[in-house]
């Protein structure tokens, strides 16, 4: 009997082939978080790759070919949640877009969607490119990407906030503002009763 690779391991065999080090001044890393076990792997996209598929949804399309195993429920925690920035966002004027890549529950083929917000651009001045989320934390569980640094920060006190409160409770508790200060990301009451 043959038994299929979990999701450490085909992110573990793609971070081989992957480069250690930037291949081009502007380049952000492609961040791997693992939920349930709260660690982080880092590489770079190598440039072949970023010169075919420009960045964004082109390379959330490699890293979801390389990592999705397609005969997985949608749901399950090994189907990976991808977010990407373009090649040219928070680099020139108006370019703030991002994509998110995943396996989509309604149709059972790639969900991808593109949105503009402050989001993608925070992540490229963070230093993030790509951001891959697969596992499923053991509690709600709030990812700050600081400096480099990503941090798992319990997310229980937010739960049960719809968008806009989310938004005021984090501006509050992190004494910051979105879109001056960080960018949010955030499931709220639709993902909480999944």
């Amino acid at each position: 009997m043959i038994v299929p690779m979990a999701i450490r391991e085909r992110v573990s065999g793609l971070i081989d082939r992957l480069s250690a080090e930037r291949q081009f001044p502007t380049q952000g890393q492609t961040i791997f978080i693992d939920l349930e076990h709260q660690e982080v792997r880092r590489a770079y996209i190598p440039r072949r790759v970023v010169e075919t598929f420009l960045g964004g949804r082109g390379v959330n399309m490699y890293l979801l070919h390389n990592l999705l195993k397609s005969s997985l429920d949608p749901m399950h925690s090994d189907v990976p949640l991808i977010f990407g920035t373009g090649i040219l966002t928070s680099l020139v004027p108006s370019a703030a877009r991002g994509n998110v890549t995943s396996w989509s529950p309604e149709t059972k083929v790639i969900l991808d969607s593109n949105a503009g917000d402050y989001f993608p651009s925070f992540m490229k001045l963070n230093g993030i490119d790509h951001l891959v989320l697969y596992g499923k934390a053991r509690t709600w569980t709030l990812l700050q990407c600081e400096d480099g640094d990503i941090n798992f920060i319990d997310a229980t006190p937010w739960m049960g906030m719809d968008n806009l409160d989310l938004r005021a409770a984090i501006e509050r508790d992190f004494r910051g503002q979105e879109g001056r200060d960080f960018g949010l990301a955030s499931i709220t009451t639709a993902g909480e009763n999944l």
